[in-house]
């Protein structure tokens, strides 16, 4: 393939992951009810006037709109893990979850013994080190059969969708890809 073929292919790939990235986003943000502009815009704000802006958007706020506004929300310090599909979201999520429940502390936890990732994630939640795990898969039966050994329910709650894009060299003459072919 020729370097300028591979520019325009590699081009191609990248703009239509920023677009898949770019419309989940905007489609988690409006689905969600969540106005990240309005959170990240109120931690450039001292913490003394960010409590007071916090109270003024509770009070004008339908209930469960911002972070502020949720309630029964534990406090103390809890470890999660697990895909890295939710990394880049989770490093513009957790300062704004931060900074509206300073008592809901959030910390990202590397596994020690594999790589990053949904699989290494629920291993070690079903193993009692994380509270919570991101997955970009649905559980498998041997987690949920493993879990409920360990004495507990493994809880999906979807909060996103994640997008995919296929990019094949034009030079390959494929005259096409099934949905199975690509699993």
């Amino acid at each position: 393939m020729s370097p300028k073929n591979e520019t325009l292919v590699l081009t191609i790939s990248l703009l239509t992951t920023i677009l898949l990235i770019g419309g989940g986003f905007w489609w988690f943000s409006r689905k969600s009810n969540v106005d990240l502009n309005k959170i990240i815009s109120s931690q450039s704000n001292n913490s003394s006037s960010s409590n007071q802006n916090q109270a003024q958007n509770t009070s004008a706020q339908p209930q469960g709109t911002t972070f502020s506004a949720v309630q029964n929300v534990p406090t103390g310090l809890f470890n999660y893990g697990g895909s890295t599909s939710w990394a880049p979201i989770r490093l513009t999520i957790d300062p704004a979850i931060q900074a509206a429940r300073p008592e809901f502390r959030l910390r990202y936890v590397q596994p020690s013994n594999a790589a990053p990732g949904t699989g290494t994630g629920i291993e070690s939640l079903i193993d009692g080190q994380l509270t919570f795990v991101h997955s970009s898969r649905p559980i498998l039966d041997q987690e949920l059969s493993r879990a409920q050994q360990r004495g507990f329910k493994l809880n999906q709650i979807p909060v996103a969708i994640d997008g995919l894009a296929v990019a094949v060299n034009p030079n390959l003459n494929i005259p096409g890809l099934t949905i199975d072919q690509l699993k």
